[in-house]
């Protein structure tokens, strides 16, 4: 399909975790509208910040009761450069 880009994919994926980050659902989703707004940003060069967002994307991994999934976040959240 020709509107299957990077670019509109990487448009619906931020729509989704907008949404799910506005919808009050439980910090791992949220903890994860920041790993992956905090990706974007260390993409840009913005280091300063993409660590921001990725305290705040701990803060609420903290938050998880499941351990494997707050593993998996806090895995992803030490993996952004």
């Amino acid at each position: 399909m020709e509107d299957h880009t990077p670019q509109n994919l990487s448009i619906g994926t931020w729509q989704l975790s907008r949404v799910y980050a506005v919808a009050g659902l439980p910090p791992f989703f949220v903890g994860y509208a920041y790993e992956t707004a905090a990706r974007a940003k260390a993409l840009m060069g913005d280091a300063n910040g993409a660590k921001g967002l990725v305290a705040k994307g701990q803060a609420l991994a903290e938050q998880v009761d499941a351990e494997e999934d707050r593993k998996a976040l806090l895995d992803d959240l030490r993996s952004i450069s």
